[in-house]
């Protein structure tokens, strides 16, 4: 699918206190280490040079308030960027923790088939179709962590990989496209933390 925006930003559009606030409430509760989709079950997944493709830890929040406060920001990229896709549901927050080392390699958010949750109406039957990450502490309390996101080159062959160095303030938020590759480069100081959604909706037509 060739688009005329791969991502789409928003510099400082959250309140610092909605920031502390959602890391209040993250740290009230023990983390867990983060997993690529099978590898509960497969063990680590690897990249090509052999080293963990994620290493990040995570705590899931299904906070309603907080979501009513981010949905708008995503309806709007949505709309701006052209995308336009029919979304109509969420997935839980799940809060990010990249202390030093940790990363998430080059990955995708989307899975080919949909969910198969009956339990779960929330999510059964949809794809997710936007993803979004929020910064959520000042990136002056750590270094590294960027934020890389790869898109063809329109009427070439091959790709471009950009950081997004709009990502440089508390309350600014990322969205694009789940099927679009990026990843986050590995923290060399410090910690980051970071809230991460995903969009969802009817399979693709």
């Amino acid at each position: 699918m060739v688009l005329e925006h791969y991502y789409y930003w928003f510099r400082k559009v959250l309140p610092e206190s909605f920031c502390k606030h959602v890391i209040k409430l993250a740290k009230k509760q023990n983390s867990t280490k983060g997993l690529v989709f099978g590898e509960e079950k497969k063990g680590w997944k690897k990249t090509k040079e052999g080293t963990k493709l994620r290493d990040s830890d995570l705590v899931w929040l299904r906070d309603e308030w907080i979501l009513r406060q981010i949905y708008p920001i995503i309806k709007q990229a949505n709309k701006a960027a052209g995308w336009n896709f029919e979304i109509n549901t969420s997935e839980s927050i799940q809060f990010t923790i990249y202390g030093k080392n940790q990363h998430y390699g080059w990955h995708t958010d989307c899975r080919s088939v949909p969910y198969d949750t009956p339990k779960d109406p929330n999510l059964h039957g949809r794809l997710r179709k936007l993803s979004t990450s929020i910064i959520l502490n000042d990136p002056s309390e750590y270094n590294g962590g960027e934020f890389e996101i790869e898109f063809p080159i329109e009427g070439k062959k091959g790709y471009k990989r950009e950081v997004v160095k709009q990502l440089d303030s508390v309350g600014s938020v990322l969205v694009f496209p789940s099927f679009v590759r990026h990843r986050v480069r590995p923290v060399t100081k410090g910690v980051r933390y970071s809230a991460v959604l995903w969009y969802l909706g009817s399979p693709w037509r």
